[in-house]
């Protein structure tokens, strides 16, 4: 019987590790657990594969704490050291962004609380909400506890004296009774027997195996960001492959590759004279100026640190963002000048006596700084266009124009009904018929200056945060537009209003919102007839609502139960289907109206449009002559207009 070792944190690469070595193990195998957790997603992988593997013992030798835990109850057969600890809690992670952002990684954390969930009760045959309960409060388990609440199978004396709990000094919730244990068992290593040989060896072993991933590891996250360059791939797996390279020694490779054929950018003089006091002074640089083949590789660089220090997180930040975060905005544009070939106008001193002023004046003409200033701003502006609350965008139908003439919509109808065809009779012909919607695009902007002075004086807060704040702005413009026309209920291309009686797409007397009213609204979707009078059978998919009715909405769509009823009458399966779009721009029209829509991939509903290549929100920045500053022009081109009345459906209470 082979052992497998999981005596550490879980983290990057411990799966793999771990299922490596359990593929190459035959027959039943044995799992010594000793962790704190780590990784959820890693130790999701570890559970799975334990269960895929099958005949797996599972011996708890210390902590099972958090993932750790989860791993444990994979196992065929669950053992536990009647010193050891066992602690089940809810999944957490570190986060960072938006609002948006930090909602969506709540979401995923729901998720993989719910697979947990299942793990746990698989093995103790308890409820979801009694594991549930369970994971709230941070719950830990002694090796008696755990097998009362069947989480274990049986309790077996360990080979050394005291646990050793390896992990555990990061959980600040142990109860009293836990930590006077986890004190006891490691006051001294006096009170501890010597480990068996065989497990010494095991340990080595596994340390070893550590101790080269860890270095693999490094000396790839030290190639990654330069694998373009041609030769850097082939020089990085030579040196992953040679175990006696270290990651000292592979980054002083990295770096010698890095600078063939490359010329330094300024000659060194030893010295100085002053011209006041003939003395020598300390050694200085004289710039010669030239092509550098890492330009383009500075300003992306720059563009990102200058985001992140004025707290905007790029997605995918340019790896040597982090190392240009302490270089001020002057020293960037010095540094743009050296690399493109500029000047900056000199006093009898050098760079001593020159002036920030002056670096600015001339980055600002003669070099590629105005493009890192237009990077920053355009960015910052994306970042909050596409970060901001827009939920229109889940919804609506999004397309492309190439000018400002007027445009045109056609909803097209249902292909016409095949007709029976006698012997030796004719085909007939049939036709498409088609209903249109005419309309412009629309130009929306503002201007700002960045002065020189702010450049000087670093002041680029204001640079990320004001096109930042525009971005937001012309994405609440798009949703303001979308819902004013279902609230405005605009005329459509048969003189009727979009929701009217004669389009079989409204509803004056549901009552409130409820599953009696949404089948309401789901058989007048389903009826609906196209424009040769065939039955389209269209299906609900998105369930549109005011803020008032959010909670109540969600107590619908997520009940597994129908809520209306005093007994476990199970919900209805179409329902919790839906998805739920909620905005408080309909609160301002009614708190009790709603709406049901359907996929605009089946039928037209309401769509959107930009200009080509030009989606969303768009920079524009030209330099001020007059202030020596920068002016940056934001400009959102956009329509949105109701192609089709028959995917939309209006519910009054």
């Amino acid at each position: 019987m082979a052992d497998l070792f999981l005596y550490d944190s879980i983290d990057k690469g411990s799966a793999k590790t771990f299922i490596d070595q359990l593929n190459a193990a035959k027959g039943a195998v044995t799992v010594r657990i000793n962790s704190g957790g780590g990784s959820v997603f890693e130790g999701l992988a570890i559970f799975n594969a334990i269960k895929r593997h099958g005949k797996v013992t599972v011996k708890i030798d210390g902590l099972a704490a958090s993932i750790a835990s989860l791993i444990a109850v994979g196992g065929d057969r669950v053992e536990m050291a009647n010193n050891a600890l066992l602690m089940i809690h809810n999944p957490w992670l570190y986060a960072d962004g938006d609002s948006a952002a930090l909602r969506k990684q709540a979401d995923i954390l729901d998720q993989v609380k719910s697979s947990m969930l299942q793990a746990y009760c698989g093995k103790s045959g308890k409820t979801t909400d009694e594991i549930a309960a369970i994971m709230d409060a941070e719950t830990w388990y002694t090796a008696d506890e755990a097998k009362n609440q069947k989480l274990i199978d049986a309790i077996y004396n360990p080979p050394q004296a005291n646990a050793q709990y390896i992990g555990i000094e990061k959980f600040t919730n142990l109860p009293d009774r836990i930590k006077n244990m986890t004190q006891s068992a490691n006051q001294s290593p006096t009170t501890s027997t010597t480990v068996s040989p065989e497990i010494q060896a095991r340990l080595d072993e596994l340390d070893a195996i550590k101790a080269e991933i860890y270095r693999k590891d490094e000396i790839r996250a030290k190639f990654t960001p330069w694998a373009k360059i041609p030769g850097i791939t082939d020089l990085m797996n030579s040196l992953v492959n040679n175990r006696s390279v270290t990651a000292e020694d592979a980054t002083a490779k990295l770096l010698a590759k890095l600078g063939e054929g490359m010329e330094p950018t300024a000659a060194h003089f030893p010295h100085r004279i002053d011209p006041y006091t003939g003395q020598a002074e300390d050694a200085y640089n004289s710039i010669q100026f030239g092509a550098n083949a890492h330009h383009n590789d500075f300003i992306a660089a720059a563009t990102d640190a200058i985001l992140i220090k004025n707290g905007l997180r790029p997605k995918y930040a340019h790896p040597a963002a982090r190392d240009l975060q302490g270089m001020s905005i002057v020293e960037m544009a010095r540094t743009m000048l050296s690399q493109s070939g500029g000047t900056v106008r000199r006093s009898l001193f050098g760079f001593k006596g020159e002036k920030s002023t002056d670096v600015i004046k001339a980055a600002l003409t003669s070099s590629d700084f105005p493009q890192l200033l237009e990077n920053v701003a355009g960015k910052s502006l994306m970042s909050g266009y596409d970060n901001e609350p827009a939920s229109h965008k889940l919804w609506t139908k999004e397309s492309l124009v190439p000018d400002f003439k007027l445009q045109k919509r056609v909803a097209v109808s249902e292909a016409p009904n095949l007709e029976l065809v006698k012997e030796s009779g004719e085909y007939k012909y049939g036709n498409m018929n088609e209903k249109g919607m005419g309309f412009f695009m629309e130009t929306y902007g503002k201007i700002l200056e960045l002065s020189r002075q702010a450049i000087i004086n670093d002041d680029l807060n204001a640079f990320t945060t004001i096109p930042n704040g525009l971005g937001r702005s012309a994405s609440r413009l798009e949703s303001d537009k979308v819902y004013a026309i279902l609230t405005g209920n605009p005329l459509m291309s048969d003189a009727k209003e979009l929701f009217h009686e004669d389009h079989k797409n409204l509803i004056t007397s549901a009552g409130a919102l409820s599953v009696a009213s949404l089948g309401h609204a789901r058989a007048k979707l389903r009826r609906q007839r196209g424009m040769q009078d065939a039955i389209l059978n269209v299906v609900p998919k998105f369930l549109i609502l005011p803020a008032t009715l959010e909670s109540l909405a969600e107590q619908l769509i997520f009940s597994k139960i129908d809520p209306s009823k005093q007994n476990d009458t199970l919900q209805n399966a179409w329902i919790n289907s839906l998805q739920i779009v909620v905005d408080a721009r309909l609160d301002e029209s009614s708190e009790s109206t709603w709406y049901s829509a359907a996929d605009y991939n089946q039928v037209d509903t309401i769509e959107v449009a930009y200009l080509t290549d030009q989606r969303g929100a768009f920079m524009e920045q030209e330099q001020n002559f007059d202030t020596d500053g920068l002016k940056i022009k934001c400009r959102l081109d956009f329509a949105g207009m109701a192609v089709d009345w028959i995917g939309l459906i209006k519910v009054m209470a």
